[in-house]
């Protein structure tokens, strides 16, 4: 089956002139809705991908470094500059609105957010910390349930298995820790270098995942072993963001050219899985 082309529409008008967006996130109930935040204007700006302008602004009273929608679609997440989420919901309005606001109720319990993720089911988020551990959260009353220890260092980055049996750790001293998502018992430790971690992707299936470092190259590992099966070089510096397409081995990676380059790089690759 051919792939039906797409085009590219370049959105203008929802942030401040000059202002950096600092996160963005995809609706998981519309898929042509998504979001974006500055921490410069402090603005969470709503687009419809089908339009060039933006369809809805929502000032907010801190910025926000990071913006994730819960599974289900009916709410969003967002940590506020420092260490507090609080969440998002479209008020007396049906969920494929763009109008959404705070509601009462936030998490400030957690210190030093690095990353956090929604579990499957969207009734739990984990958290990376500076501490070096993840915290579990109840989900939306953001309650802490309980915290776990994974690196020496800052525990910089997590990922759920997409099969929702186990989940991944990333850190500043150069391991991929790999728990049981029921137990949260540590299954596997995988040392990959000495440079810190500071992101990773699983695969569409949960088979591999992508680990990126602060250096050029991105490792592909076996999320059953462990093993390394290979590392793919950057040319353009080290990567920002990892990502897998989500029903093939493929890979995008992006970053910032080292040397103050103005221009960003992006790098797709497919992967060929050995017989």
């Amino acid at each position: 089956m051919e792939p039906t082309p797409k085009y590219t529409t370049l959105t203008a008008g929802g942030h401040s002139s000059g202002c950096d967006v600092t996160a963005c996130a995809w609706s998981t109930f519309h898929k042509d809705f998504f979001c974006s935040s500055s921490e410069q204007d402090r603005a969470l700006v709503f687009w419809d991908a089908r339009k060039k302008g933006p369809a809805n602004q929502l000032k907010t009273p801190e910025s926000l470094s990071r913006i994730l929608y819960a599974p289900d679609g009916d709410s969003i997440a967002v940590q506020e500059h420092g260490s507090v989420i609080k969440r998002l919901e479209p008020r007396m309005l049906p969920r494929d609105t763009h109008k959404w606001d705070f509601v009462p109720g936030k998490l400030e319990a957690v210190e030093g957010i690095r990353d956090f993720k929604f579990n499957h089911p969207g009734d739990l988020m984990f958290i990376a910390t500076k501490s070096g551990s993840f915290a579990a959260v109840e989900y939306p009353s953001l309650n802490l349930l309980d915290t776990f220890k994974s690196h020496t260092g800052y525990c910089n980055v997590l990922d759920l298995d997409p099969r929702g049996s186990y989940m991944a750790t990333g850190g500043e001293d150069g391991m991929v820790n790999i728990f049981n998502n029921v137990e949260m018992h540590l299954s596997r430790t995988t040392f990959i270098s000495d440079l810190p971690i500071y992101n990773m992707s699983y695969s569409f299936d949960g088979e591999y995942l992508a680990i990126g470092q602060l250096s050029s190259d991105v490792a592909i590992a076996s999320s059953v072993s462990g093993e390394i099966l290979y590392r793919e070089m950057r040319q353009g510096g080290w990567p920002s963001c990892i990502t897998w397409h989500p029903s093939k081995y493929v890979i995008a990676t992006c970053g910032d050219h080292p040397k103050g380059r103005a221009a960003g790089w992006i790098a797709v690759n497919s992967i060929t899985q050995s017989t």
